[in-house]
């Protein structure tokens, strides 16, 4: 007898034993690293392909990271030191030379 291309729902209760609940399987099984989707009753649906490649350890269709390779940290750095501190809200208008805001002139009307 030829497996499935998924894993049955029973090996799945096997693998996230003793969680019952659906919801708590598919956490559980997205905790250890796979790509779950959700069956129409809500149990998860994982590729045997898919359990393989985390649990076996078979590497993904990701490109190697070349030896060596680091993130430009100098850049990085210069990028955040542009930015504005989280929470500082840009300046509506300059502020006056009293130290309130600025206001727009009156028109000859009013």
């Amino acid at each position: 007898m030829t497996q499935p291309p998924y894993l049955t729902d029973a090996e799945l209760a096997e693998i996230c034993e003793p969680l019952v609940a659906p919801s708590a399987q598919i956490r559980y099984l997205k905790s250890l690293g796979m790509i779950v989707h959700r069956k129409p009753n809500g149990k998860p649906l994982i590729a045997r392909a898919e359990f393989e490649r985390v649990l076996v350890g078979r590497s993904s269709k990701l490109p190697p990271v070349r030896p060596g390779s680091q993130p430009n940290r100098e850049a990085l750095l210069e990028l955040l030191a542009k930015r504005k501190p989280a929470g500082q809200k840009k300046p509506l208008a300059e502020p006056a030379g009293d130290g309130l805001p600025a206001r727009a002139p009156k028109s000859p009307q009013g």
